[in-house]
């Protein structure tokens, strides 16, 4: 308020009058500076959910598999060369000064953590691959290395998963930050405890929903120890249909527990996790307000999604050369490139088979308690 006095003392005084709103407030359009619009998007963007292609997440999935799998076999036949010891300096120098250079450009380090974790997946699946471990055991300690990239992965996804599906179903500030912070104390036993037994007494509404994501959680680093038990199926000599059933194997264990998941949800909720992860944010998650995954941007996810597909894809394909397989059927006769075709068909396939169940035995009932959750607070969704 300017001072009466002034008026008296100063008679040509009139004071300007001063906005409440600040001149360059975001949240202001018709108060923004020259700067370009899309650095203040407030809010969650659904544009920012398209990518440039407007490709499918099973075709986005499969282009990976097939990739994998053709890398897999090149590296068994020219792996050798990549690993000798004029080239080793070289992979090293490269897997250093990259997330380096990633975070002197862009002063994220998260960015170049996650950088990092492609690339160990990517150069493990390129060692494993040429290596071709024929014994037992170097093939059990190669598929337990397989399978602690394959946990940290559903770790990430579960990250992404959780808090994507809450801001895009409108849950409130205020739950949302209670739901993920149950989710970051997931390893601490007694605290889950603690939680599990008030909500149980509580009167509100939510309590039951809320006591059944709590146990979810407290169960999730339970059902990541169950990861190792895939290894098993290293040490069978014909594993082909064990690997391709091995979802439906999921789903059954995901549904033995009292009240079991309907189908069409367990599925949905699966294919939504790898969609939001695969397809979120592709020009970059770098506006003002935007929200930030876990997982890292989307180039990031991209490829860490590719480095455990190789690793799974080095560690559990089969022991053989299809080249040498294809060479050899064309040589004798056209009805052993119709017994090849099935192999070629079905064994490519492994690699995902495999991650798909690992995600639905560890965050199928997980996201489905979280879905259960969401369409309480909004409407118009339907299980």
């Amino acid at each position: 308020m300017p001072n009466p006095a002034a008026r008296t003392r100063y008679p040509g005084y009139t004071p300007a009058p001063q906005s409440r709103v600040p001149r360059d407030d975001p949240n202001r359009y018709d108060r923004l500076s020259a700067a370009p619009a899309a650095t203040y998007a407030p809010g969650f963007d659904s544009r920012l959910f398209r990518t440039w292609k407007q490709a499918k997440t099973p075709a986005v999935l499969l282009k990976v598999t097939a990739s994998a799998f053709l890398a897999t076999q090149l590296t068994r036949l020219f792996g050798v060369y990549l690993l000798t010891p004029f080239l080793v300096p070289f992979w090293f120098l490269f897997a250093v000064l990259t997330p380096l250079s990633i975070y002197r450009n862009t002063g994220s380090l998260a960015r170049a953590v996650h950088f990092t974790l492609g690339e160990v997946t990517i150069f493990f699946g390129v060692v494993v691959g040429s290596a071709v471990p024929t014994g037992p055991a170097p093939r059990l300690a190669a598929g337990l290395g397989a399978v602690l990239i394959l946990g940290v992965f559903v770790d990430q996804l579960a990250a992404h998963a959780l808090e994507w599906r809450m801001r895009r179903r409108g849950v409130p500030t205020t739950l949302r930050r209670r739901w993920m912070r149950w989710w970051r104390h997931r390893f601490d036993r007694n605290s889950l405890t603690q939680a599990i037994a008030a909500r149980a007494l509580s009167p509100e509404p939510l309590a039951a929903l809320e006591t059944q994501y709590l146990r979810e959680i407290a169960r999730y680093p339970m059902q990541l120890l169950l990861l190792p038990l895939l290894t098993v199926l290293l040490l069978l000599p014909h594993a082909l249909l064990a690997f391709l059933t091995l979802p439906a194997a999921a789903i059954a264990i995901a549904c033995l527990r009292a009240p079991p998941p309907p189908l069409r949800a367990l599925v949905f909720v699966t294919a939504q996790a790898f969609q939001g992860f695969l397809r979120y944010a592709p020009t970059g998650d770098h506006v003002l307000g935007q929200w930030k995954s876990p997982a890292g941007a989307y180039t990031s996810r991209h490829l860490i999604v590719t480095g455990v597909v190789f690793a799974m894809a080095g560690t559990f394909l089969p022991l053989r050369s299809y080249v040498d397989l294809l060479g050899s059927a064309l040589l004798l006769n056209l009805r052993a490139v119709w017994r090849l075709a099935p192999m070629l068909l079905f064994e490519p396939l492994i690699p995902l088979a495999i991650v798909i169940s690992a995600v639905i035995i560890c965050l199928g009932r997980l996201l489905w308690s979280v879905e259960q959750l969401c369409p309480s607070l909004t409407k118009g969704w339907t299980p």
